[in-house]
């Protein structure tokens, strides 16, 4: 009690207290050891947020993916947006980029930018062919909306283009 008593909001203290008084049998009906409990509680969820929160500035692509599962794709695109602008590093740009287009692509259905910043991600890491496979991907997605069957046809073949230049730039792809 008596160091407690001398550091009152000390977290250092309270926990040492707590172990303490553990390890000497006390019962958890111990008005002490409750209060003390009590107090390192408050300040576990206080430096979890402040945590927390520090890792959410400092990683905006998790928050991101967060959005994404939780189906608020207009929000994980801009969480991707303050990603990029973020990361020095062009391959973790890429890759940010990437997944903005696919949500882009395929959950919001704005071809033109999906188109936009999967190039943009394959720009940032040459010789990498997912780009082009989404941007193949989504014109063959989107072939039945291009009026008469002539021009669906040419979507299909721009799709094909898209294939064989991911494969040629990334033969990984190549399945």
């Amino acid at each position: 009690r008596p160091e407690y008593d001398a550091n009152p909001n000390d977290p250092t203290t309270i926990e040492n207290v707590i172990r303490v008084l553990k390890r000497q049998g006390c019962d958890d009906s111990n008005p002490l050891l409750k209060e003390l409990e009590g107090k390192w509680a408050q300040y576990a969820s206080a430096e979890n947020a402040k945590r927390q929160a520090e890792f959410n500035a400092n990683n905006p692509n998790v928050l991101a993916k967060q959005k994404y599962d939780a189906g608020d794709y207009e929000g994980a695109i801009a969480k991707y947006e303050e990603a990029i602008n973020t990361e020095s590093d062009p391959s973790k740009q890429a890759s940010y980029q990437f997944s903005m287009a696919s949500i882009q692509g395929r959950k919001l259905k704005q071809y033109s930018s999906a188109r936009s910043s999967a190039l943009k991600a394959a720009k940032l890491r040459p010789g990498w062919g997912n780009p082009y496979m989404l941007i193949g991907d989504l014109y063959a997605s989107s072939a039945s909306g291009c009026g008469d069957s002539w021009n669906q046809r040419l979507a299909v073949l721009a799709a094909i283009e898209m294939w064989q230049k991911a494969k040629n730039t990334d033969p990984s792809v190549a399945d």
